[in-house]
């Protein structure tokens, strides 16, 4: 029908196909994450929460979107992820019973607009939502960390001393780069070098630039790991590689 479905499907230990099933509507539907329940089934959030039985049939869907799907001892659920219905999204945690039915919702954010919503369970019982939050004039971001108690009430907020600020001169993508190349844009002609350093700052990469708007840079054989893409002028950037 043109619009993207939720898939999913299991695999033996040999790697073959046992089941697959897709899920969807005339509107996209995605899938961001994905656990196995304790009675076996399996339950996937997105773009909508959905449970399913053994053989990967749908036992009910609700309209909860979410980044990170969680199961308490209970067999009960907690989702963390971001707000869709306000002007400005919020990090937010929701906890659903076994049938699906929300037992409560929280919301953790500014005026500012919020992402990220990635959550885990804490050892106290509690749970840990980490995002990043734009400031009044959007020109960088922070990092915002809420901890929870077990029903979902934050203790405080998390942010770092120095802004991590975006960067102006040029953006990369795809970040995190995995198929071996990523791409340079700049906003504003540049003429030189580039030079790509690995967190101990050795140089492993020279990145001539001369004048393109977009350039595409090589990484296959680069391992795993977090890199910095430095020039003249003080300009840099981060990219992740997979």
């Amino acid at each position: 029908n043109g619009a993207s479905n939720i898939y999913i499907l299991k695999v033996s230990n040999a790697g073959v196909v046992k089941w697959e099933k897709s899920y969807g509507n005339l509107k996209d539907d995605y899938a961001r994450s994905c656990i196995q329940t304790l009675d076996g089934g399996f339950l996937i959030t997105g773009s909508k929460t959905m449970k399913f039985d053994t053989n990967g049939d749908s036992v009910w869907s609700v309209p909860v979107n979410g980044v990170k799907c969680m199961q308490n001892a209970d067999s009960t659920y907690t989702i963390g992820g971001i707000t869709t219905d306000s002007p400005y999204e919020d990090l937010k945690l929701i906890k659903l019973d076994k049938n699906g039915s929300k037992i409560w919702e929280h919301k953790y954010g500014n005026k500012y607009t919020e992402s990220g919503g990635y959550t885990t369970k804490t050892s106290d019982g509690g749970y840990a939502i980490v995002g990043r939050s734009s400031t009044p004039t959007y020109s960088y971001f922070q990092i915002r960390l809420v901890k929870t108690g077990p029903e979902g009430i934050a203790y405080g907020l998390a942010v770092p001393p120095s802004p991590i600020k975006q960067e102006q001169h040029f953006t990369i993508y795809p970040n995190p780069a995995s198929d071996g190349y990523f791409n340079i844009q700049f906003n504003e002609p540049y003429t030189g070098s580039l030079q790509l350093y690995n967190m101990q700052m050795q140089l492993v990469k020279t990145i001539n630039v001369k004048g393109e708007g977009v350039l595409r840079v090589d990484c296959e054989g680069l391992a795993r790991g977090m890199y910095v893409v430095k020039g003249n002028k003080e300009i840099k950037n981060k990219i992740i590689l997979n």
